[in-house]
């Protein structure tokens, strides 16, 4: 309509500039409506997250909406190029990387174990079930690793991907083999202190994005061996129903116990302070 009235040279009156102010209207009421639906839409999953006692999609929520943070485009460690900043995460990663070969301890029992298995074995079993579960467990919307596969990709395939998938991970257990494309991920700088300096390697810590075939196997593997797989009382990352929330309020209640306790003159100051430093 706009291009037809500035054709026909842009009149003050007439049907052409009444249908032009309509559809002007019409276009600004349509933001207006799509804003306050949009609105009302974060606040009902807001809430809804709320009183589901739901921390992760509430924080996600919020954070999609309201912390609308740009991304830094800049020069990191004084250098500007792409493959030059590239490299310099690259250097600054590489002296924080460990490798498992270094802990002989565990490289020993890992020996050791091994050497007791025998050929004739049972190897854990792999089903459909178990693979649609794996694959169900996978999170969408998420970015694909070097082989530019997502999660959406084997969700919608045809069923008969699951198939292949469970024969691919029934001989990969059976002759103890993994593809060293498993093993490949890329790694990507994501700033840590938005108040902090951008320019700085140290100001970024890495997200490895995985390939999506190695986080069904691994979901495999838990599946297994999840009553195998301790860890600490005290460790709340990285395990279900956990988070920094419930090590938070962990640390409230021991400064409050404490506090208490040297109040009741039970402890002496400096015994105190060294149990905090502990």
């Amino acid at each position: 309509m706009h291009k037809l009235w500035r054709r026909l040279g842009s009149p003050t009156d007439g049907a052409i500039n009444s249908a032009r102010l309509k559809a002007k209207l019409d276009y600004k009421n349509a933001l207006k409506e799509a804003s306050n639906n949009s609105s009302k839409s974060c606040s009902t999953s807001l809430s809804i997250s709320f009183l589901n006692h739901d921390s992760t999609s509430f924080w996600k929520i919020w954070n999609d909406k309201f912390n609308n943070k740009n991304a830094y485009i800049g020069p990191v460690s004084g250098f500007s190029h792409p493959s030059d900043i590239a490299s310099a995460f690259r250097d600054h990663y590489c002296t924080t990387f460990v490798n498992s070969y270094d802990d002989l301890s565990a490289v020993n029992e890992y020996s050791e174990i091994l050497n007791k298995l025998n050929e004739n074995d049972d190897i854990p079993s792999v089903d459909i079930d178990i693979i649609e579960r794996c694959i169900a467990k996978l999170k969408h919307n998420k970015a694909a690793g070097h082989d530019n596969i997502t999660a959406e990709h084997i969700s919608y395939s045809h069923p008969a991907i699951v198939l292949h998938i469970k024969w691919l991970f029934t001989m990969m257990l059976k002759y103890s083999y993994v593809p060293d494309d498993f093993g490949i991920g890329i790694i990507v700088p994501v700033i840590k202190d938005h108040h902090g300096d951008p320019t700085s390697v140290d100001n970024y810590r890495p997200i490895t994005l995985s390939p999506v075939i190695s986080k069904i196997f691994e979901n495999l593997l838990i599946e297994h061996y999840a009553n195998y797989l301790c860890t600490d009382d005290l460790q709340f990352g990285f395990k279900k129903r956990l988070s920094c929330s419930h090590a938070i309020y962990l640390l409230k209640q021991t400064i409050e116990y404490l506090t208490l306790t040297i109040a009741m003159c039970i402890w002496p100051h400096w015994t105190f302070l060294k149990r905090l430093t502990d």
